[in-house]
């Protein structure tokens, strides 16, 4: 009987060293991030011109959101979503570009420290055309979080100098229905309209007919 407690409380430590094991979150300097057996960096230098000038999906838009250098913490993070999807914790000197489809599109921005995962607050509408890129500027003040539509030369300037932050996987949906294009019709012609002549108008038309017999008939003689 106690070698089989032991064998037991030997198995039971082994299955606990398993998934001690398996859920082990580490974290390195260079932005690597680890959890268990899955790694993915959350940050890397990336070039924003060539990610621009990439094609885009079909009934798709790309969207930028960049954060300049400053001397906010790591609390004033800013949480940035699409559609009630989340993208990134935005943090500054930062930029993070998404996909999502063309139309209305719901963005919202909030400081990560309020944690109150709410992806639905400052929500701002914006309609997206597809095969565009679109650039938005996040700014952290003691006022709140300021999201501004910025020009597409200026963003790819500053994001020269800018890492990019990525997450395992994007939550915002990128997953669009096309569009039907609608049929072309051509106009229908309006059928002519046609005067209706009068008794006395007849009359003429008859006579001249006659006129035009006799006339015939003479010459050949």
């Amino acid at each position: 009987m106690n070698n089989m407690n032991g064998f037991f409380l030997l198995l039971f430590g082994f299955i606990l060293g398993c998934a001690n094991n398996t859920s082990t979150v580490s974290s390195s300097n260079d932005g690597t991030r680890k959890v268990g057996q899955v790694v993915w960096h959350k940050q890397e230098m990336s070039d924003a011109q060539k990610i621009a000038s990439q094609t885009i999906p079909a009934g798709q838009a790309r969207v930028f959101f960049l954060r300049a250098l400053d001397k906010d913490g790591v609390q004033t993070s800013a949480n940035v979503a699409i559609n009630g999807r989340f993208q990134v914790s935005l943090q500054p000197g930062h930029f993070s570009h998404a996909y999502t489809c063309a139309g209305a599109n719901n963005v919202s921005v909030d400081i990560t420290g309020y944690k109150h995962n709410d992806l639905t607050r400052r929500l701002v509408s914006y309609d997206l055309q597809a095969g565009k890129n679109y650039y938005f500027g996040v700014d952290v003040t003691s006022k709140g979080v300021i999201l501004k539509r910025l020009k597409d030369d200026f963003s790819l300037k500053i994001m020269q100098k800018m890492t990019r932050q990525s997450h395992q996987m994007s939550r915002v949906a990128s997953h669009c229905v096309a569009v039907p294009k609608k049929a072309m019709v051509e106009p229908q012609k309006e059928p002519s309209k046609q005067t209706k002549k009068t008794p006395k108008q007849l009359v003429q038309k008859e006579a001249k007919k006659r006129v035009q017999r006799v006339t015939k008939k003479a010459l050949k003689k």
